[in-house]
């Protein structure tokens, strides 16, 4: 399935390739916290020397909505944040409403954009890498997936995941200069 949230979302000087959030592991066993992870390819669109981003914001019931072990890696898997330039993530939230089709307003969260000041020698097509805050499940075992995102995301859950309900759209919105709003609303149980 292709996506909500921006895993890490340029918002202007790049063309998105891939955007995969990947849940758990083929090795995730029902009950236990899955962790959340998140990759996106990016491509310069030309010279530039920093990036704008939007994360995918989790919207599940976490104490923690920080992003942990955040990198940007070149074509050459070097780093491509500037050395010496810190990368605040602030925890300000935009909600934003959205309509999915008749009758179907929801919110989408967004954490405010970062920028990202990149290395000099950053050569090629961009990955960034992140982690959110782990899946809990609830009371009855099943898994509820919710964020937003500006472009369309791959879904991964582990092999053993099936999905009970799924309510992901492509939405009509605006946040920064995008029109569309992809929510991502699904409930999965795993075997």
């Amino acid at each position: 399935m292709n996506n909500p949230s921006s895993a890490v979302q340029p918002t202007s000087g790049f063309v998105p390739k891939q955007l995969i959030v990947q849940i758990g592991s083929d090795a995730s066993k029902s009950g236990e916290t899955l962790p959340v992870n998140v990759n996106q390819q990016i491509s310069p669109s030309g010279p530039v020397d920093s990036i704008t981003l939007i994360e995918i914001m989790p919207d599940w019931n976490v104490t923690d909505t920080n992003t942990h072990d955040f990198s940007i890696v070149d074509a050459n898997n070097k780093s491509a944040i500037r050395v010496g330039e810190p990368i605040v993530h602030e925890a300000a939230l935009a909600r934003l409403k959205v309509n999915c089709g008749v009758g179907d307003d929801r919110v989408a969260l967004f954490p405010r954009p970062i920028t990202v000041r990149l290395a000099s020698d950053t050569n090629g097509d961009l990955l960034i890498k992140y982690s959110l805050t782990g899946l809990n499940p609830k009371a009855d075992g099943t898994y509820e997936l919710k964020f937003a995102s500006v472009y369309p995301t791959k879904v991964v859950l582990p092999q053993n995941a099936d999905i009970t309900t799924n309510h992901s759209a492509e939405c009509n919105g605006q946040y920064e200069d995008f029109g569309k709003i992809f929510v991502y609303d699904m409930v999965f149980r795993l075997r």
